[in-house]
């Protein structure tokens, strides 16, 4: 199981200045655009949220841990340990070490200024976290881009992610697809059904789990499963967008 030998909360800490560095793969900021998400907590890469606080203000600062997920030149995004998804806007001067390094799917402690619940506050400095899981930055990552994919209900997205003969099971056919072609011709509502966009779109990554058969968002009912292939490549290779006693098969 996926358990986290560090609690992820909120505290009261001195600020620290650090150099941020990832060892490993995953999405690097740098180098890859923000992925364009759906929830309210996490405002469009293109939209620059309003600033009402800057790291010159005798603010208390704080800092949380949690698993990035996205960021722009003008916020980031992470989720916290209880599962829900936060933001913090970047300021115009920018941040303590900047985010060059940063990477989406790492652990990372993000230091700041105002109150996580209200849109004002603002980041500070991100400095590495030393929380760890039994699932790695990449899968961390890879399930980031499914969840991406879920939540803009993009069938060529999910594709794109998915390895080929490819099993799915949407209730009236349960079986094997053989190409990208032939999976991009099923109607958007049979793939992204009410239960699996419940399911995936709003997913704790903290729960994330690997079995015998691969990483699971959760046990039974709709979900998508991923693996790392013979060459090291993460795929989706299933997909169940219903529950047992929907199948009309």
């Amino acid at each position: 199981s996926s358990t986290a030998s560090t609690t992820a909360e909120e505290t009261n800490s001195p600020e620290t200045s650090k150099d941020f560095s990832v060892v490993g793969g995953g999405q690097s900021i740098s180098e890859t655009p923000s992925a364009d998400t759906t929830s309210s907590t996490t405002p469009p890469a293109t939209t620059k949220p309003q600033q009402t606080l800057t790291p010159t203000t005798t603010a208390e600062r704080r800092s949380v841990t949690g698993i990035i997920t996205d960021a722009s030149q003008y916020f980031v995004a992470f989720q916290t340990q209880d599962g829900k998804s936060h933001y913090l806007s970047i300021p115009e001067t920018g941040l303590e070490g900047g985010l060059d390094y940063v990477t989406i799917g790492q652990f990372a402690t993000l230091n700041y200024i105002g109150t996580l619940d209200e849109s004002h506050a603002v980041l500070t400095s991100v400095t590495p976290s030393y929380m760890t899981t039994d699932i790695y930055l990449e899968e961390y990552a890879f399930a980031i881009e499914i969840i991406n994919a879920v939540k803009a209900m993009d069938l060529e997205y999910l594709s794109d992610l998915s390895k080929f003969p490819l099993f799915i099971d949407t209730g009236n056919y349960n079986g094997v697809i053989n190409t990208p072609g032939e999976f991009e011709a099923i109607d958007n509502e049979k793939i992204f059904t009410e239960a699996l966009i419940e399911r995936i779109a709003n997913y704790n990554l903290f729960n994330l789990k690997y079995s015998d058969s691969g990483f699971h968002f959760g046990n039974g009912g709709p979900n998508i499963t991923f693996d790392v292939d013979d060459e090291g490549i993460l795929n989706i290779i299933g997909i169940t967008s219903v529950y047992p006693d929907e199948n009309t098969k």
